[in-house]
């Protein structure tokens, strides 16, 4: 049987019997039943929710993250297995409850993640990978430079030397960040 022969998805039945070349014809089979999908799975990737420090919830993609263990969610088939990848690489399979996904994704300092799902189905049709979700990976805390004081009022003015006194209540300060 061709699957063309048995038609769109859904339940289907099948039987058979066996015919010699003399022409005997055997009693037919028993009748198998199942259940015909050959349709792909279409996995969801709904978020990657950061739960450390105090900037916390979903994150959009293309973010900056300092959890380093960040959730990654979605939705597909009921008794389906979710396998998760950065890019190409496979990091593991998701843990399926239901219709919905979760996964534990490791986030390391610097590194940019391009997180996505591939599903496969309890049938055997597995998915294209979903779009990529960008995630970059930000543990290290800032580095702020102060470097200058500037005094703007008066008649003593200009940069001011550590432990000097001022009379301008609306100093200029300066200095160095990170992007």
């Amino acid at each position: 049987v061709l699957l063309a022969q048995l038609g769109a998805d859904g339940a289907k039945s099948l039987t058979g019997k066996i015919t010699d070349i003399a022409g005997n014809a055997s009693a037919p089979g028993s009748i198998i039943n199942f259940t015909l999908d050959s349709t792909l799975p279409l996995p969801v990737f709904s978020a990657a929710t950061d739960d450390v420090g105090t900037v916390t919830g979903a994150l959009t993609s293309g973010a900056r993250t300092n959890d380093t263990s960040l959730a990654l969610t979605g939705t597909c088939e009921a008794g389906s297995t979710v396998n998760v990848y950065n890019g190409a690489t496979l990091l593991g399979a998701a843990t399926v409850s239901g219709s919905g996904w979760s996964f534990a994704a490791t986030v390391a300092d610097g590194t940019t993640y391009q997180f996505n799902v591939k599903e496969t189905d309890v049938a055997g049709n597995t998915s294209t990978a979903t779009s990529n979700f960008t995630v970059i990976g930000d543990t290290t805390a800032p580095t702020a430079v102060f470097t200058a004081a500037t005094d703007d009022v008066g008649t003593v003015t200009g940069a001011l030397s550590s432990g000097a006194r001022t009379n301008d209540t609306s100093l200029a300060l300066t200095g160095t960040c990170e992007a």
